[in-house]
């Protein structure tokens, strides 16, 4: 199976729809969405004129099978969002994070990383240490595979819990890497993935094969 796993999108309806058809042309069968699907900062993302927080939440509840909360889609939204009732109702009612089983082993999906699954703090991972009630958290669940957004990397960062790993040589948690195509090979691991919508202006969408153990890392276009 071929799951598209999207995540931040932030209000950019025209690089959804772009996203989108990419999914279609990879042959996914299944969308994931990994959060803020809402939260426009003009600071941030250019004004796009095909910017709608209301376009968004229609296209992800149409599209994808699983969606997750993000830290944006649990705020309450600002004057100049287009959200009608039923879509603040629809993000309201999203979960924190799911645990699905697509393959033969459960995985998890979330915005951000236990124990704040929303990336509700804005405190972000950045040494090993602050790795250890992850994946403690993973071990007592039985998962081996999470993927997570917020972060907003231009490619993708994957975190192992394992001694002897380079993260644990330099004591940082994830291993940046471009985008490109990734073999998992079954260990326990995080995959941080890259945003819709992002200010390093090297947008992405993830492709996971879960037969393959594969992972398609794909720089899109704003």
């Amino acid at each position: 199976m071929k799951i598209g796993l999207i995540t931040d999108i932030h209000e950019l309806a025209g690089s959804l729809k772009k996203v989108l058809t990419l999914a279609e042309i990879m042959q996914c069968d299944e969308l994931a969405c990994l959060g803020d699907i809402i939260g426009f900062d003009p600071d941030l993302y250019p004004a796009l004129r095909d910017r709608s927080a209301s376009e968004c939440v229609r296209l992800i509840k149409e599209h994808c099978k699983w969606v997750v909360a993000g830290n944006h889609d649990r705020e309450q939204p600002v004057a100049d969002h287009d959200l009608t009732g039923p879509d603040r109702e629809y993000l309201r009612e999203l979960p924190d994070y799911l645990i699905i089983q697509p393959g033969p082993a459960p995985v998890l999906l979330s915005h951000y990383l236990y124990p704040d699954f929303t990336g509700s703090t804005m405190v972000f991972v950045r040494r090993l240490n602050q790795l250890e009630p992850v994946f403690t958290f993973l071990n007592e669940s039985g998962i081996h595979l999470a993927f997570t957004g917020h972060d907003h990397p231009a490619g993708v960062g994957f975190g192992y819990p394992e001694a002897g790993r380079w993260t644990n040589r330099i004591r940082r948690a994830f291993h940046y890497l471009p985008f490109h195509r990734y073999e998992l090979d079954g260990q326990r691991m995080v995959c941080l993935l890259p945003a819709v919508a992002t200010r390093s202006a090297r947008p992405g969408f993830t492709v996971w094969d879960t037969e393959n153990r594969t992972l398609d890392v794909i720089q899109t276009a704003l």
